[in-house]
């Protein structure tokens, strides 16, 4: 039998127990020493075991910027739209493919409406490059995880196109991706509806959650995986739903941000993302889109 056999095997076995198997390098300290001896560092660069909790859907940000409604979150109004007409897959392919036209960032700083002096780095980098200034990941490494979790995830839906054929953040979009979107979220509703919310505690098996949190005690929370569930809930009128926390931002960290730390945001630069996000304002690039719909909550057209 060969050997990665054998591991597979051995995983399995281990996994049944409640046990995972983890490469060395995952014990091995992440030496922080030349950048920051903060002890709220760990906050960044460590992740403890995530927990399940109840988060309000009104608090919530997803897409990684918009609120939960239907004024502002494209799934969001697509679904809902689309629970009231004759023909619901049309019309959530109708929903998504306007929205997918009038919204198209040409970088990552876009999407988070930082302008060249706020993030020269971001603003000559490609949309899916984006990170936060609370990230670990770079936007190089970003960039090339996006790319290969595209390729993956589309193949696993029967279709073989990459993140350049488009991204279901924004536009432009191939029909085939776009077609993508609107059975995934078609499929989505349909299961929703019918049986309600199925998790387990394997990967996966929760929407997850990254909690941004002000000096005063006030938080929001931003989806970091779990997109299209998290929508439709909201589409559905849940209150709330189960996610996993994974990470806990707090405002006044700003100063020891890896994004920060490694010049990729100014302190600046980065406390306007943070705002942008907790306080749901949408960026210029979402303009066209929220006039469309007749929204009005929208930051000013930021200058180069």
């Amino acid at each position: 039998m060969r050997t990665s056999s054998l591991a597979k095997i051995f995983s399995k076995a281990v996994h049944y127990f409640g046990y995972r198997l983890l490469p060395i390098e995952h014990d091995r300290p992440i030496d922080l020493r030349a950048s920051t001896n903060h002890p709220s560092s760990l906050l960044y660069h460590s992740y403890a075991r995530p927990i399940l909790v109840d988060l309000s859907l009104n608090l919530g940000r997803g897409l990684q910027i918009f609120p939960f409604s239907k004024e502002h979150h494209p799934f969001v109004r697509a679904l809902i739209k689309a629970r009231k007409a004759t023909n619901c897959k049309h019309t959530i392919h109708l929903e998504l493919k306007r929205y997918y036209e009038a919204v198209q960032p040409r970088s990552a700083a876009c999407w988070l409406n930082l302008t060249y002096s706020d993030c020269p780095i971001l603003f000559q980098e490609k949309p899916w490059a984006l990170t936060m200034p609370w990230d670990q990941r770079s936007p190089d490494e970003w960039r090339v995880a996006r790319e290969e979790f595209a390729i993956q995830e589309n193949q696993h839906l029967g279709h073989d196109i990459s993140i350049e054929n488009g991204w279901h953040f924004w536009g432009p979009v191939h029909p085939l991706k776009l077609q993508i979107e609107t059975e995934r979220l078609f499929s989505l509703l349909e299961s929703i509806e019918t049986r309600g919310l199925a998790r387990h505690d394997l990967h996966d098996g929760d929407i997850r959650a990254i909690i941004l949190r002000k000096g005063d005690g006030s938080w929001r929370w931003r989806v970091s995986g779990g997109e299209h569930r998290a929508a439709v809930m909201a589409a559905l009128g849940y209150p709330s739903i189960p996610a996993r926390v994974l990470q806990i931002i707090n405002r006044e960290d700003v100063a020891i941000w890896p994004g920060v730390i490694s010049g990729t945001f100014t302190h600046e630069a980065a406390l306007k993302v943070f705002d942008l996000i907790f306080d749901g304002s949408l960026p210029n690039v979402v303009r066209p889109w929220a006039e469309q719909i007749n929204s009005t909550h929208f930051e000013p057209c930021a200058e180069v």
